[in-house]
């Protein structure tokens, strides 16, 4: 019973989907405003993508590393391809004789693409970087899609105009986003997932048309299950939406929520099989054998209060020092309370429940990185309230004025990262000052690495 109503679900998604690429077909479709701002943020993510050395770290191999095994070798080991990265164990686990990454498999198959496109452009022109570059791509073409979606949740709370669009900006070029749309991170690629999980969930609790909530619960589901598969604390998210979904009264419940569980459940199982086969159990994961072997910093063991001051106000990972435009948002959130509160506290819960998880792990810094990564998957979610907080000042003169300094900073601080290799900035010297301050000293010094640099003769 329960599978014949899947499978006929399943069937009304794929005519769904193949009536969605007829509509992208049509002219009138691309004069829509979304349409514009996926490919005008695309061009500039690309763009930047032109940064010559294309990864800015070991997370990021130890991801390419297993895409390369799965497509070359069919396998998950990565022991005859990594080489001397193996020395690093923050990102390479050892088990029973053979190395693995340490990091859920979602990126890597989700990349499968991206890879063999850059493996055919290098065999047809002989440059060995692109399998690289066309791989960091995928954050690109995920955080360009991400910000169509906060401009749905603009639309959905009816936003004006100029809120809309100054959302828009605030979130894709004044936060950390547009800095690791150019990387072969995670993050993009799990906050485009979890955006859309949160949007659909949203959505099928307001829809009462039959076909069209089963669509979306399920497209939900498999969502929020790609994004765990990507970065397991993804699954964090899920807490959040069952309260809302717990207080919401709506019909067909129990329909709803076995479409949204179901497909969660098998991207879960399909965790637990890759870490059965790489670790014998499908409860270990690469962290776990960090601390297994001997590393046991991979814990929560921080004060809660201190990864609450770094990753809010420090100089180094504070969000509100890289984008203090975003105190703005704090604004936005009372005033959009008062008028849709159950999804004001799904946004703002969702945001806290990552702040507070990743204040107490063991390195809230992030390590090897630029501002506050570990919050990148929250981050469009608290910025969201920016459009409500310029609705209700659009008309005060100083709002307008304080709201243009700080966004000018904002977008300033991510320029700054974008045009250098931040990465490199400080090492060897110390991985805690990289960070805004050494960055800009960088920039500042003609230290452009960008094609954008050879180009102006800089």
């Amino acid at each position: 019973m329960v599978v014949t109503f899947i499978r006929e679900k399943i069937s009304f998604l794929q005519a769904s989907i193949i009536s969605l690429f007829k509509k992208i077909g049509s002219k009138s479709t691309w004069n829509d405003d979304r349409v514009k701002i996926f490919f005008i943020a695309l061009v500039i993510y690309l763009f930047s993508l032109s940064v010559f050395r294309a990864f800015h770290s070991e997370d990021e191999f130890s991801y390419f590393y297993l895409t390369y095994s799965i497509v070359e070798n069919r396998s998950f080991t990565i022991d005859p391809i990594a080489g001397h990265h193996l020395s690093n164990t923050e990102n390479f686990v050892q088990y029973d004789g053979n190395w693995y990454s340490k990091y859920p498999p979602g990126l890597p198959f989700l990349a499968i693409p991206f890879y063999l496109v850059g493996r055919f452009i290098w065999q047809l022109m002989g440059f060995n970087g692109f399998p690289l570059i066309i791989m960091c791509s995928i954050s690109s073409f995920s955080a360009a899609f991400s910000l169509v979606i906060v401009y749905e949740f603009c639309t959905f709370f009816k936003f004006s105009y100029i809120a809309k669009r100054a959302t828009i900006v605030t979130y894709g070029f004044g936060t950390i986003a547009w800095v690791y749309a150019k990387t072969f991170f995670s993050h993009s690629i799990a906050t485009l997932f979890i955006l859309l999980s949160l949007y659909l969930f949203i959505s099928m609790t307001r829809d009462e048309k039959e076909d069209s909530v089963y669509m979306k619960s399920l497209l939900s589901g498999i969502a929020i299950g790609l994004a765990t598969l990507i970065r397991y604390t993804s699954f964090l998210f899920v807490f959040p939406l069952v309260f809302y979904f717990v207080l919401k009264p709506m019909s067909l419940k129990k329909e709803r929520a076995t479409l949204f569980i179901f497909p969660l459940l098998i991207f879960i199982l399909l965790a637990g099989w890759y870490n059965f086969i790489c670790f014998d159990s499908p409860f270990i994961t690469g962290y776990h054998l960090n601390q297994l072997y001997g590393n046991e910093t991979e814990r929560f063991t921080t004060p809660i209060y201190i990864g609450l001051w770094g990753l809010l106000i420090s100089p180094k990972r504070g969000l509100f020092i890289y984008s203090p435009v975003l105190l703005f948002s704090i604004i936005g959130i009372k005033e959009l309370y008062t008028e849709v509160k159950e999804e004001t506290v799904l946004l703002i819960s969702s945001f806290m429940i990552l702040l507070l998880v990743y204040s107490a792990w063991w390195y809230w810094p992030g390590g090897l990185c630029y501002g506050p990564r570990l919050l990148h998957e929250a981050i469009p979610l608290f910025t969201i309230p920016i459009g409500k907080s310029i609705d209700s000042y659009k008309n005060k003169r100083i709002f307008w004025i304080a709201f243009i300094v700080l966004l000018c900073f904002s977008i300033y601080a991510q320029f700054a990262a974008v045009v250098t290799d931040f990465i490199t900035t400080d090492y060897p010297t110390s991985f805690n000052e990289i960070g805004l301050i050494a960055v800009s000293r960088k920039l500042f010094n003609g230290e452009f690495d960008t094609l954008l640099s050879r180009l102006l003769g800089i």
